[in-house]
């Protein structure tokens, strides 16, 4: 194998790409992102006791006639290697053998890999939760075909929605789904996102993970929807445990709202208001609980407008981290008038870290811009919001 002796410095960027052979380690590194891909039989030992520190890690191996290509070995059998690794992980096709991964978050990954033993903090798929990755192009959460273990997942399995560097893959949910954990992250430049096309409430039974490249979203309402029984799209989470939003994740309804002006109860009209008023019609929906799209005007210029924002409502029993971003917002048109900002209703126990939470009304050329949305945040167990 090759010798390779970082002296446990930090790096930027590594990569590593073998088809055959192998790479030693010496000793521990730190790296913001560590991109390993082994497509034939390639082998990388770690230096015993010394310990593997990626930001964002991506392990990338195949299986090949039931056998992972990628093996990830200690230099010392029986003395594990250690591995601190960030949310943004990106698991498969490895055989893993004296690895302590407890230094970081769990180390998840599915079905092509295989546990060797004497691993700490991996999770292959036991304590009777079944791993399931996502297998098909863009389709329907419903199909059994789509997912690795040939059947749709329910509340004992952890899904994997992942999309390799380049590719696009939409997953859309017409009817509730209960899950145990759910998982979304993109490689590279993909993106894997899955999409609500239900109002009803999805029930996530442990965490869920919006990891680079990963988006959520609903499908967006009809043009010709203009009362509140139109709004037959939102997404709705339940989740039991910690919701996290890694950097370059996202959960985004941007200008998936009402296209054109809501009829209110008793026959007002919305005109581009929604949490503030434009020119035309007044404010709706509740401060505290808020669950309604956005209106949008009509551009008698004949410029480009886009619908207002759509709704996102989360119930999380553990903490919500956003360090990417929560959008309900509406798009900036070209011409006179915009769409007003959707919906975001958060209630956790604590809400942390530094991203971005938008409801925001989309601008326009005209200085008639949409108004802003709503945003309710409630908080179960936090004192204040330091």
């Amino acid at each position: 194998a090759q010798q390779v002796n970082l002296s446990g410095q930090a790096f930027s960027t590594i990569t590593i790409e073998k088809d055959t052979g192998g790479i030693a380690f010496a000793d521990g590194f730190k790296a913001a992102f560590l991109d390993a891909h082994g497509t034939d039989a390639m082998t990388l030992v770690f230096a015993a006791g010394k310990t593997v520190d990626a930001t964002r890690l991506v392990l990338r191996g195949e299986r090949k006639g039931g056998v992972p290509t990628l093996l990830l070995r200690s230099s010392s059998e029986g003395t594990p290697w250690k591995l601190k690794s960030g949310t943004a992980q990106f698991i498969t096709g490895v055989d893993v053998k004296d690895s302590d991964a407890s230094a970081g978050v769990w180390a998840l990954t599915d079905f092509t890999s295989i546990d060797s033993h004497n691993n700490t903090h991996w999770d292959f798929g036991a304590g009777g939760v079944t791993n399931a990755q996502w297998i098909g192009t863009s389709g329907s959460f419903a199909t059994a075909a789509n997912w690795s273990t040939g059947e749709v997942p329910d509340e004992n399995t952890r899904v994997f929605i992942r999309a390799g560097d380049g590719e696009t893959k939409t997953v859309t949910a017409s009817a509730a789904i209960s899950v145990h954990d759910l998982i979304l992250q993109g490689e590279g430049t993909g993106v894997a996102t899955f999409e609500s096309a239900t109002t009803a409430m999805h029930q996530i039974g442990g965490d869920l993970a919006v990891n680079f490249g990963g988006k959520m979203t609903h499908t967006a309402l009809s043009t010709t929807a203009k009362t509140f029984a139109d709004e037959c799209y939102k997404l709705n989470l339940q989740v039991d445990g910690n919701v996290t939003i890694a950097a370059d994740g996202t959960i985004d309804v941007t200008s998936r709202g009402f296209f054109g002006t809501v009829t209110l109860p008793g026959s007002v009209t919305a005109n581009g208001s929604h949490g503030g008023t434009r020119a035309v019609g007044g404010c709706y929906d509740s401060l505290i609980a808020p669950t309604n799209c956005g209106s949008c005007t009509v551009d008698p210029s004949g410029g480009t407008r886009y619908s207002g924002g759509g709704v996102v409502r989360i119930d999380a029993k553990g903490a919500i981290i956003v360090n990417g971003s929560i959008v309900a917002s509406s798009k900036a048109g070209t011409g006179y008038g915009s769409g007003a900002g959707g919906s975001g209703w958060l209630t956790c126990s604590d809400l942390q870290g530094s991203g971005m939470i938008s409801v925001q009304g989309g601008d326009d050329n005209y200085g008639s811009a949409g108004a802003g949305g709503r945003l309710a945040v409630w908080l179960t167990a936090a004192k204040d919001f330091d």
